[in-house]
C-alpha cells in the first residue's frame, strides 16, 4: 500500500466527484434544488451516505474492523461520498469544517440533550 499523499479538501472533492462520475454516479450540483427534474439528486446521495454508515455499523456488529468491507473500509466510503456532495461547496467546505471544529470547543460536554 503506497503512502496517502495529504492533498487540499477541495482537491479531494473533486477527485471523489470526477471518480464517482466515471462510475456513473450522479453528483449533485449548486441549483439542483431549483430544478424539477434533479431535484431528487441530493436525497438520492444522501441515501447512499446514510447505507455507507448503516454497513460500517453492521461491519462493526460482525467485528471487522479493517480490510475489505471493514468498519475503516466503510467509514472512508462515507467520507468519500461527504467529500462528492461537498464538491458542490469547494471553496466553502474547508471553512466550514474549520468553522464547526472551532465551535464544537466552545460547546458544554454532552450538549444538546440528545441520549445516547
Amino acid at each position: 500500500m503506497s503512502k496517502p499523499t495529504e492533498k487540499p479538501i477541495r482537491e479531494l472533492c473533486a477527485e471523489a466527484r470526477a471518480t464517482a462520475a466515471s462510475k456513473g454516479w450522479d453528483s449533485f450540483m449548486i441549483g439542483d434544488w431549483d430544478n424539477p427534474v434533479r431535484k431528487d439528486v441530493l436525497p438520492r446521495c444522501l441515501f447512499l451516505l446514510v447505507a455507507e454508515i448503516a454497513e460500517a455499523g453492521e461491519a462493526y456488529r460482525r467485528g471487522k474492523m479493517r480490510g475489505d468491507h471493514g468498519f475503516v473500509d466503510e467509514m472512508a466510503d462515507a467520507f468519500i461520498r461527504i467529500m462528492d456532495i461537498m464538491g458542490a461547496f469547494p471553496d466553502d467546505f474547508h471553512a466550514a469544517i474549520r468553522q464547526k471544529m472551532d465551535f464544537n470547543t466552545t460547546r458544554p460536554a454532552m450538549h444538546g440533550g440528545k441520549k445516547v
